[in-house]
């Protein structure tokens, strides 16, 4: 009896010890099948409130790089404004100094003084007929006298190096001021002459057609042929405008008409933008 209790006792020792192996064997694979199969199960309850969150933030991070970044563009466009300012003002200046630079390298023609002066006001009316410069007669400016403007290489389509071309002639001159009749007003008369067919004749107005200035030229004779390119010069056949200096072209063929029969009327092209004129010069005669 003592020896089956004794069995069964050293039976039951083996079985624990037995199952205390396989459960410290077991225990690990186990867990981990456990915690793999509660992350699997759990998975979308703990990604959901993940993604709410990365996406909460991305979108705090995408408004925030808007908001900078219209800031920025802001910035830029104020420094855009800022510096195409400054270049429109050195664009004119630069327009300005080319323009002082031509008139001080012409040279006198006998008996004429060049003299420089300003556009101080224009009539808003007639603008590109009629301005008021800042000289007048204690300078010597008389009605009559010649007044000019630079022509820079390649205005209008000219390819002339810097020169001076006729603007007009002084209208009425006071002591510190005159107004200048340009040569687009009717008003303004001026001999000229074109030394490449020998003839001469009478600018008298003009008008103006996009950016280009036409000049009519008047009287000229009817059996002489004009060509195209032709320049026209300032004849000096009056006294207070002197001889050679630049008026126009002629354009194109069909800008010569004949009126009445009597005579050839053209048309040229002025290479002065009236306009836009800054400085002029009027050639005062007798001055030194």
């Amino acid at each position: 009896m003592r020896y089956e209790y004794s069995g069964i006792l050293k039976t039951l020792t083996l079985v624990t010890l037995g199952l205390s192996v396989v459960i410290v064997f077991a225990v690990r694979p186990l867990r981990e099948s456990v915690s793999r199969f509660s992350m699997d199960f759990l998975f979308p309850y703990l990604k959901t409130p993940t993604e709410v969150e990365l996406k909460v933030n991305k979108g705090g991070l995408y408004l925030k790089s808007k908001i900078n970044l219209v800031a920025d563009i802001e910035k830029l466009k104020a420094t855009n404004l800022k510096l195409a300012a400054k270049a429109a003002d050195a664009s004119i200046f630069e327009n300005e100094n080319r323009q002082l630079r031509t008139m001080l390298r012409i040279q006198g023609r006998t008996g004429f003084t060049p003299v420089q002066a300003g556009i101080m006001t224009r009539d808003p009316i007639s603008w590109d007929e009629t301005f008021v410069i800042d000289k007048g007669s204690d300078d010597g400016l008389i009605p009559g006298a010649l007044v000019l403007a630079p022509v820079l290489s390649g205005d209008n389509g000219f390819s002339e190096a810097a020169t001076l071309s006729v603007v007009g002639r002084i209208k009425t001159a006071s002591s510190r001021s005159a107004i200048v009749s340009s040569i687009v007003d009717e008003n303004c008369k001026l001999s000229v002459r074109l030394p490449e067919s020998s003839s001469a004749g009478i600018v008298n107005g003009g008008l103006r057609k996009g950016k280009e200035y036409f000049l009519k030229i008047s009287y000229l004779p009817k059996d002489i042929s004009y060509k195209k390119g032709e320049p026209v010069f300032t004849s000096g056949f009056s006294d207070s405008v002197p001889a050679a200096f630049f008026v126009g072209r002629i354009r194109d063929d069909s800008d010569i008409k004949i009126k009445d029969n009597l005579y050839k009327e053209i048309f040229i092209v002025s290479p002065v933008n009236f306009g836009e004129l800054d400085f002029v010069m009027v050639m005062v005669k007798g001055q030194k």
